[in-house]
Order: C-alpha cells, then structure tokens, then sequence
C-alpha cells in the first residue's frame, strides 16, 4: 500500500508531465501560426512589391503641370462664344 507522500509525489509528477506537454503544444501552434503568416501574408507581399513596376510615371495627386492646363478650343463649346484665359492655373471664363 502507497502513503500519501508517494500517491501525492505521483500526482505532482502526472501535472508536471501536462504541463511539459501543454507547453509543447503552445510551441507547436505559435510556430504553425507564424509559418503561416509568413506563407500566407508576408512572402506574397514580398513577391508582389519586389516584382512589380515602378510608380514613376503616375502623375502625382498635386498641382497639375502647364500642358494640362490648355485652353479648350472654341470649336468646342456648344455654349456661346467664351474666351478662356490662364490665369497662374486657373481658367477664368468670361462671357461675351
């Protein structure tokens, strides 16, 4: 027959043994979930940003540059006769 001291020694030894395993557990998901954040997510991305072209050549969200900013030409306007002026950028339409 086993004392209390032996049957509680065993008991200890049966949680320390699902702790260690719990654990282990713990280690195995958060390295199953960052591998597949980096597979999923951040090695794609990578990719994509790595291999794709240049941004150069988009106009930028600013002023608009001089040769944007021509007048219309007058043929063009169903309206009556308008004169279109630049003035620094902006139009200034007058009618006459």
């Amino acid at each position: 027959m086993k004392t209390c001291k032996q049957l509680s020694e065993e008991v200890m030894q049966k949680i320390e043994k699902e702790n260690e395993a719990r654990a282990r557990r713990r280690k195995i998901a958060r390295n199953v979930a960052t591998a597949s954040l980096m597979l999923g997510v951040l090695i794609p991305t990578g990719i994509y940003f790595g291999t794709s072209e240049k941004f150069d050549h988009f106009r930028p969200l600013s002023k608009p540059s001089r040769e944007e900013t021509q007048p219309l030409p007058d043929d063009d306007l169903s309206a009556s006769p308008q004169s279109f002026t630049n003035d620094g950028g902006m139009y200034v339409i007058t009618l006459s």
